[in-house]
């Protein structure tokens, strides 16, 4: 009887335990996590200032000065993030993709006055690239990928494809916004803007495929697609480009801004 009771007393003991340290390792799993989806709110917020970034400082470097108020107000908050991102997740100093990220902002920053446009949106367009890697990095380390949502397929769509046609957006608004201003079109422009039509059409229809969205939010991107398509493409055609380019890059910011609205929406379910 004696030994049926330390059996019985260590089974439970075993039990006891093994639940104690399942807790605690759901808990630590469930803080990483909590960790990670803030440290993804503040590197989209990087993410969203450094595309506006590219599209005022290229139309700054094509002749519209008046834009340099916007500039520095971006460049500030910017800043203020980044700074916030280093205090909030000391760790992420030791990756090397935000070290490039980092630092190759903080050149930017100061030189974009001297870039050609060119130069400029290529910079930029690399220092974006290397984030949304660095997003998709911090996502899967902190586990968000085992997290679900019902509306979505599989969650990594919403910082990878999601996010990824934002920036063919966020392209096209400074690519255009620069031919616009500028008032004719290259060759080589044309045919960029062609490629960044087709790549929104492309980045977005796969996103659709996993992400629920709403009528008016492709209503708003084919809206898009039509402007880029008669304003630019069609009208540098016969250089009778009439759309203003304050106006054009107010009507990307409104899809753009959307978009990451239901980015930011689907983040705060997690």
């Amino acid at each position: 009887m004696f030994h049926l009771w330390m059996i019985v007393s260590g089974l439970i003991s075993f039990l006891l335990l093994a639940a104690y340290y399942r807790y605690h390792k759901i808990k630590d799993v469930k803080v990483l996590q909590s960790e990670g989806i803030s440290h993804i709110k503040n590197l989209r917020s990087v993410l969203c200032l450094l595309q506006k970034h590219r599209g005022f400082s290229s139309t700054y470097i094509k002749g519209q000065p008046d834009v340099e108020t916007q500039i520095d107000a971006i460049q500030t908050e910017l800043n203020r993030i980044l700074a916030d991102v280093v205090r909030t997740n000391s760790n992420i100093m030791s990756n090397a993709l935000w070290v490039s990220v980092n630092e190759h902002w903080q050149r930017l920053s100061h030189n974009y006055k001297h870039h050609s446009v060119e130069n400029n949106v290529l910079q930029h367009n690399t220092m974006i690239q290397n984030l949304l890697y660095l997003i998709d990095d911090v996502a899967i380390s902190h586990g968000l990928a085992r997290l679900k949502l019902s509306n979505i397929d599989n969650i990594r769509l919403l910082w990878r494809e999601w996010l990824s046609a934002i920036e063919s957006m966020g392209q096209a608004r400074a690519m255009g916004a620069v031919i616009l201003a500028e008032g004719t079109c290259s060759m080589m422009s044309r045919n960029r803007m062609m490629y960044l039509h087709e790549k929104i059409i492309e980045t977005t229809n796969i996103a659709w495929r996993g992400i629920a969205v709403t009528d008016e939010q492709k209503r708003q991107v084919n809206r898009l697609i039509a402007c880029i398509k008669i304003e630019i493409i069609n009208a540098s055609q016969t250089q009778s480009m009439s759309l203003a380019s304050s106006e054009y890059f107010e009507l990307c910011s409104a899809v753009i801004d959307s978009y990451y609205q239901r980015f930011d929406d689907s983040i705060a379910q997690l």
